[in-house]
């Protein structure tokens, strides 16, 4: 399966389409693994670029922890008809909502 998240927004006067791409996995009934595989930014179209020192860091930390394995993940810790509450694995939070 696959995720796609696009960003919309305009700069001087023109649209710009962003998306991550990632291929995902399930690891639970509440959790999500990414990994992330093409980003887009505009007309330029990237290959996902390999894992720095930092990062590496960040997972051996979440895995020595407990609090999550290798790579990206997200959480899911509420969702209902029309909003999802979710964290990710560098504790960000995201808070979606239906757009009809």
């Amino acid at each position: 399966m696959k995720l796609i998240n696009e960003t919309e927004y305009k700069v001087f006067g023109q649209q710009v389409l962003n998306k991550a791409i990632a291929d995902v996995e399930a690891q639970s009934d509440s959790r999500i693994s990414l990994n992330f595989t093409d980003f887009e930014i505009g007309p330029l179209k990237l290959s996902a670029p390999p894992k720095t020192p930092a990062r590496l860091a960040i997972e051996w930390e979440l895995a020595a922890t407990g609090r999550g394995g290798k790579g990206a993940w997200l959480d899911t810790t509420y969702l209902d008809y029309d909003v999802r509450i979710s964290r990710n694995d560098l504790g960000d939070l995201f808070v979606l909502t239906k757009v009809n």
